[in-house]
């Protein structure tokens, strides 16, 4: 279940994309989510039936799941000439498959026991896919200056996996492996460090390829909250490991002509925002004409690319607290420790993910992180 939570999932979506059968790739993507929830339903009525409480968290996901449903209809069926982006019924089963799904079944098991094996195996899958990307996209890589993925690909959605997809893919194995150099590095055999250096080598090749400036400050942001959660001079001496670092990833970066130091210039120097702050406005426009209960999911002809201001958008001031009682309720459950850190990155990558790019009903990291909330405190 955990492999194909993120980047596992793209390692199959970039073969499908390389080798030109995009029209095959929904067959690939909705039937391995319909396999993963089946999974995660059998489980708990197999294992977990004489066991089940429901608690807090439990209810606030799944009265935002019905209130969503209930938006999607009402989007569908709005007087107002309007036409999804997707099908209605797509924006359901996606948000069950991704979020619901995905949450009931990881706030079921007993995640403090499992949380090593769930995070190596995220490390795993995103080691695997910087293999795949530079196996399948070598003559793309190595031919010219690269900028960023797939720019420099003629017709390149049709054969070329997302830069936000590996932007994130890497950012996640970076943030993660940042912890485990920090903490463990010491204790690991030889061939795991060598299996984790190269693990960082190649997650931060597809940080840095996506060239996506989410995914930058998503791996500040993780470091961040790794200085945070130590305690004493341990905070001081970890900030003096990082500050070398800084000058060495900015010589990365020219060294491998990503384009993201200059995406990241002309986010300050001009706000550039990529046409987000144009979605971002008819989103709080929607929402000042609906503040109570929301208006249509979608506006502008697509999603707002900011899970919070489409969750105002599309659901008002109820959706938005039941939401926000959801996330606090489930982060509270669990004291932040050396052990429960990776679940906080984990909820970090996804959460900042969807502030800039993304879906409510395709959430899949930040739902993911609060099933591990709860099954690390509750799911034994």
């Amino acid at each position: 279940m955990t492999f194909f939570i993120f980047a596992g999932y793209y390692i199959g979506l970039t073969i499908i994309l390389a080798s030109g059968f995009k029209e095959f790739s929904r067959f690939y993507s909705l039937p391995l989510r319909v396999v993963s929830f089946l999974v995660a339903i059998f489980y708990i009525f197999q294992y977990k039936r004489n066991n089940v409480k429901i608690r807090i968290p439990d209810f606030l996901i799944s009265f935002l799941f019905l209130f969503y449903i209930i938006k999607v209809l009402y989007t569908e069926n709005s007087v107002v000439q309007f036409k999804l982006l997707r099908s209605w019924y797509e924006y359901i089963f996606y948000f069950l498959l991704f979020n619901y799904g995905i949450y009931l079944f990881f706030r079921n098991i007993d995640v403090k026991k499992h949380l090593s094996t769930i995070v190596n195996t995220l490390l795993f899958s995103g080691f695997l896919l910087g293999i795949v990307v530079i196996l399948f996209y070598k003559e793309f890589l190595f031919a010219s200056e690269i900028g960023r993925f797939g720019s420099n690909i003629e017709n390149n959605e049709e054969v070329v996996l997302s830069p936000l997809a590996i932007a994130y893919s890497g950012a996640l194995n970076v943030s993660l492996l940042v912890s485990i150099f920090f903490q463990k590095f010491k204790k690991y055999s030889f061939i795991l460090k060598i299996y984790y250096i190269t693990n960082f080598l190649l997650s931060m090749f597809l940080f840095v390829l996506g060239s996506t400036r989410g995914a930058f400050i998503v791996v500040i942001l993780a470091i961040l909250l790794f200085i945070y959660a130590q305690k004493g001079m341990k905070k001081v001496k970890y900030i003096f490991y990082i500050i070398p670092i800084v000058p060495l990833f900015f010589l990365y970066l020219n060294y491998t002509e990503s384009s993201l130091l200059e995406r990241l210039t002309n986010t300050v120097e001009s706000q550039d925002s990529s046409g987000r702050d144009v979605l971002w406005s008819d989103a709080l426009y929607e929402f000042g004409l609906h503040p109570i209960f929301g208006g249509k999911i979608e506006v502008s002809g697509i999603y707002p690319h900011n899970i919070l201001l489409e969750i105002l958008m599309g659901m008002g001031i109820v959706g938005f607290v039941l939401f926000i009682f959801f996330v606090i309720i489930s982060m509270k459950s669990v004291k932040l420790n050396n052990m429960s850190i990776y679940i906080y990155i984990i909820f970090v990558n996804g959460f900042f993910q969807y502030m800039f790019s993304g879906a409510l009903y395709a959430s899949i990291i930040l739902f993911f992180a609060m099933g591990l909330f709860n099954g690390y405190k509750y799911g034994k």
